[in-house]
């Protein structure tokens, strides 16, 4: 038993108040821990929010995939998430991403890294949230073992998210974005995040680009984000 860097993915309820908890580990990667709804007198409810970074201990022989978690903390503060409804929400659509993607994923440091980083950016940010969760989901994907390939643009060229490239027009997939979004994409992956904070993007162009980012990660790792949880929260970017 020792303590682990890790963060939170997604929670599911189980009788009697404890929580299965998915978490990603620096050490060990993805982990299904039982976390009891009070550790040494103090709820765990606040320490178990999704995308929350907490250094834990658990019972080292596991029961199926689940172990017992020990103890609990939150290992950076991240209070600015919670109390904003577009970054609570972020982190929602993070959850519901991260979650199944990363439900196989060994020890993966410079992924769990990218995913701790990217959470204190999002607690801290004053502006340009919006904009960072597509610069956060289409940076991701290198760390998944593929990427969009920036080196294929050209002025005009569309986007394929079966194969990462952009071609020339006509469309060579069934979903693919237009001319105007696909240079977008080309910038998201290629420019610096103060760049793409300030691109000028209203609500439909952030909608298209967040579907184009979910049909090619869901498309690679046979994901289906057409689900409740992700229309609930998509709603929340579309303005619906």
């Amino acid at each position: 038993m020792r303590a682990e860097n890790a963060i939170v993915l997604k929670n599911a309820q189980l009788p009697g108040g404890r929580v299965v908890t998915r978490v990603f580990s620096r050490e060990r990667g993805y982990l299904s821990l039982v976390v009891p709804r009070m550790i040494d007198g103090r709820p765990t409810a606040a320490f178990t929010r999704c995308m929350q970074p907490v250094e834990i201990e658990f019972d080292d022989l596991p029961r199926g995939d689940l172990r017992r978690v020990l103890s609990i903390a939150p290992s950076r503060p991240v209070e600015e998430i919670y109390g904003d409804v577009i970054k609570r929400g972020v982190a929602l659509l993070w959850s519901e991403v991260l979650a199944p993607v990363l439900a196989h994923e060994e020890r993966n440091e410079p992924l769990h890294d990218y995913l701790a980083r990217s959470v204190e950016y999002l607690n801290a940010a004053a502006a340009g949230v919006a904009n960072f969760n597509l610069f956060f989901l289409y940076h991701l994907c290198a760390f998944l073992g593929f990427r969009v390939d920036t080196s294929s643009y050209r002025r005009g060229y569309l986007f394929n998210v079966t194969d990462g490239h952009f071609h020339a027009p006509p469309p060579t997939s069934p979903f693919t974005p237009d001319a105007h979004h696909s240079a977008l994409i080309r910038g998201l992956c290629d420019d610096p995040l103060e760049a793409s904070a300030r691109l000028p993007l209203d609500r439909s162009s952030r909608v298209a680009l967040l579907d184009t980012v979910l049909h090619f990660i869901g498309f690679h790792l046979d994901v289906n984000f057409d689900t409740k949880a992700i229309r609930v929260v998509r709603s929340i970017f579309s303005g619906e």
